[in-house]
């Protein structure tokens, strides 16, 4: 039908952005790595690529346009899709943080983008929805590295929404979580 998959323009979107510096590159070359990016992943040439890198470059204007950009672009050491496994009580996790980096502060930063569609009716929803698989983002950093990151959520789609998350709703989402026999798996 020409539209790409919402998972893999959120898997082109994530890829990008992993490649920080790519980002501050012009337009153009920047749209010649999403296409690269989308035919990896499997789409065809034409409408649905054209699809993919139209949605994905909507998504990078809306980030670039906000200031979670330039708090990256300034910070001390950055980390992007970096994996863990955690060893935890409620069981061994596995995941990837999209990005953690240092700020000029010291301080650590968590980040997790969301590229699935959330206008302002239902942004809330999935950044509450978000919370629990960033209590295990949250506490694995803090077990690997002895510091508690600050924790974002970053909704690009339709617009750029960053939105901290307290550190006791993180605490009390690992609760619930460690207590709990059913362990999910978060990427």
């Amino acid at each position: 039908s020409g539209k790409a998959p919402g998972y893999i323009i959120g898997s082109i979107v994530h890829k990008i952005i992993a490649g920080w510096d790519s980002l501050a590159l012009p337009e153009i070359e920047r749209r010649s790595i999403l296409v690269r990016l989308a035919r990896r992943e499997g789409l065809t040439p034409g409408a649905t690529v054209s699809h993919a890198v139209k949605r994905a470059e909507r998504m990078i204007a809306n980030l670039l346009s906000h200031p979670v950009y330039e708090q990256v672009c300034g910070a001390r050491l950055r980390y992007f899709e970096l994996p863990f496994d955690y060893d935890s009580p409620a069981g061994s996790l596995h995941g990837v943080i999209d990005v953690l980096y240092q700020g000029q502060d010291g301080g650590w930063q968590l980040i997790d983008w969301k590229t699935e569609w959330a206008p302002a009716g239902s942004a809330e929803q999935v950044i509450q929805g978000s919370i629990p698989q960033l209590a295990v983002y949250w506490m694995a950093v803090k077990e690997a590295m002895q510091v508690e990151p600050q924790v974002t959520v970053c909704l690009l789609n339709p617009k750029c929404i960053a939105r901290l998350i307290a550190a006791e709703d993180l605490a009390a989402a690992w609760v619930a979580i460690s207590e709990s026999e059913l362990v999910p798996r978060y990427r």
